[in-house]
């Protein structure tokens, strides 16, 4: 598609346009090349079928799968064909089409001038786009087509009209943007630089497009005669200025060509999403064996994971069962701290019965201040059963919590055991998918080849029927020239008789004169001549 509009791009009026090719690097030993073939005659013209290689897709490795790239096989045979002085492509974009125009001309050592026009920035169909697209196409052009001959004006079409004479373009390929306004345009206002019995092609004409160019080629069928290929797109061929070479199309078998050249376009699409399916199988294949190797590390993870898991569970059972005993521990720690409270309380009681004693029995002092200090050693003893109840409670915390953890660790490694199994049977069915779309590939691949061996059978039985027409012609033509010249001879001995009947009639008549009569023999004679010259049958 193109980029090329009139209303999008003001640049200046008559830029000089970007010269390419000519020029060739210096090399220690320079082999003339061969001489140029001339133009070629619509009568004259032999239909070829070639297998070209398109030297480009060495710079652009996906123009086979671009839109216009189903139809370069014909595009290249069309040029070898017509052999045109001028081509002329307005919506060049990466060169999809004129290069596979080019590399006939290449091929074919023609003379062909090549004219590309675009402004090479994008338009609502292409998207924009930088100056990079144009830099490719200028270093294909000089890279691998250095002695063709290439004009590119980076322009809007109707910029470029006043650089290319009128009445001058043999073959043009009109593919710029796609309503029906915009391609109405494009044909009515380069129609003028047509040549005489010139070529027009228009892509994107299927119905399938949804395009304004398709509805446009069906309106332009009504008044000019043409035909269309349906896949990639659609290309119509129309030929708005005499039918000459349609004629000489339709005498080299156009309407089997037509589907020749759909069956090799669809042929070599499918053997292309076969080989990328193919690599894409590989590519998926070497990524499952990937994930079975992350897949195997993780189940080795998961497998040392349950370990750890059961020994952690070991432990919180061994924790659980020592938290128990701690629990009873605590709990007769708590009895013997009520016990030894209750002493001290009945101690106290004591001690404050025997306070007044004391006072009127100073020797009860003493036993006082055993008891005292037998009540001090029980604060004492509560005070650190009370610390080793307080650590106890606050180990089974965190014992509690490290079960906590390990049962969410747990449950997490549970969860992703479930997503790799989930994986794994997603990655099945996907394998299974690609083997059922390889397997289906085959076979369209086995069916269109059978396709193209009829084909080819049917074309080679055409074109054998055709030589032997052509030596039947041949030697008719031959004999006829063999019969003129009999003829011709004839004519001659006939003259040379009639004027050997006249001289013998003149000498009848002077016989005549000096009295013989010889009547009969000059009776006879007029009638030889006359008999000679009747015309034959």
């Amino acid at each position: 598609m193109s980029s090329a509009r009139r209303h999008k791009t003001k640049a200046k009026k008559g830029p000089k346009p970007l010269q390419s090719g000519g020029s060739v690097a210096a090399k220690p030993v320079e082999i003339a090349p061969p001489p140029l073939l001339p133009p070629i005659a619509p009568e004259d013209a032999v239909w070829e079928i070639g297998t070209a290689t398109f030297e480009a897709d060495a710079e652009c490795p996906l123009m086979p799968v671009w839109p216009w790239g189903g139809h370069r096989n014909w595009a290249y045979d069309l040029v070898r064909f017509i052999r045109p002085p001028v081509i002329a492509e307005l919506g060049v974009h990466w060169g999809t089409s004129l290069f596979a125009f080019a590399q006939a001309v290449k091929d074919a050592n023609l003379a062909s001038r090549m004219i590309g026009v675009d402004t090479w920035r994008g338009d609502n169909h292409t998207g924009p786009y930088g100056t990079e697209v144009l830099g490719t196409v200028q270093k294909i052009a000089d890279t691998w087509f250095p002695r063709q001959k290439f004009d590119f004006h980076p322009m809007t079409f109707d910029e470029a009209l006043p650089l290319v004479a009128d009445e001058s373009v043999d073959l043009m390929h009109i593919d710029g943007f796609h309503t029906y306004e915009a391609v109405e345009h494009d044909f009515e206002t380069w129609l003028p630089k047509l040549a005489p019995e010139g070529i027009i092609l228009l892509h994107d004409v299927d119905q399938s497009t949804g395009y304004g160019s398709a509805k446009f080629w069906n309106d332009l069928l009504k008044k000019h005669p043409g035909f269309a290929f349906t896949h990639s797109w659609g290309l119509g061929v129309v030929f708005p200025k005499g039918d000459r070479w349609l004629r000489a199309l339709e005498r080299n078998g156009i309407a089997d060509k037509i589907s020749l050249y759909t069956y090799r376009a669809q042929f070599e699409r499918s053997q292309i999403e076969l080989r990328d399916t193919g690599k894409m199988a590989v590519e998926r294949l070497d990524a499952m064996e990937s994930m079975g190797s992350m897949i195997r590390d993780r189940d080795s993870e998961i497998t040392f994971l349950k370990s750890m898991v059961s020994e952690r569970d070991a432990s919180i059972a061994q924790r659980g069962a020592e938290l128990d005993s701690l629990r009873v521990h605590a709990g007769e720690v708590s009895s013997q701290l009520a016990h030894h409270k209750s002493r001290l309380e009945a101690t106290e009681a004591v001690v404050a019965e025997l306070r007044p004693i004391a006072d009127r029995v100073p020797g009860l002092e003493t036993t006082i201040t055993e008891l005292i200090t037998r009540a001090e050693g029980a604060e004492t003893s509560l005070a650190s059963t009370q610390s080793e109840l307080a650590a106890t409670i606050v180990r089974v915390g965190e014992l509690e919590s490290l079960l906590a953890s390990t049962a969410a660790t747990l449950a997490q490694s549970r969860s992703e055991v479930a997503t790799l199994q989930a994986t794994i049977a997603s990655l099945n069915v996907a394998i299974d998918i690609l083997r059922a779309r390889l397997r289906e590939s085959e076979q369209t691949q086995i069916t269109m080849s059978a396709d193209m061996q009829a084909m080819f059978v049917r074309i080679t039985s055409q074109t054998r029927e055709t030589d032997e027409l052509r030596t039947l012609l041949a030697r008719s033509s031959a004999m006829n020239e063999a019969t003129k010249d009999q003829l011709q001879q004839l004519s001659a001995d006939v003259e040379m008789l009639a004027l050997r009947v006249e001289q013998l009639e003149r000498l009848e008549i002077e016989r005549e004169r000096k009295g013989e009569k010889p009547a009969a023999k000059r009776a006879a004679a007029k009638q030889v001549v006359s008999s000679a010259r009747k015309p034959a049958r």
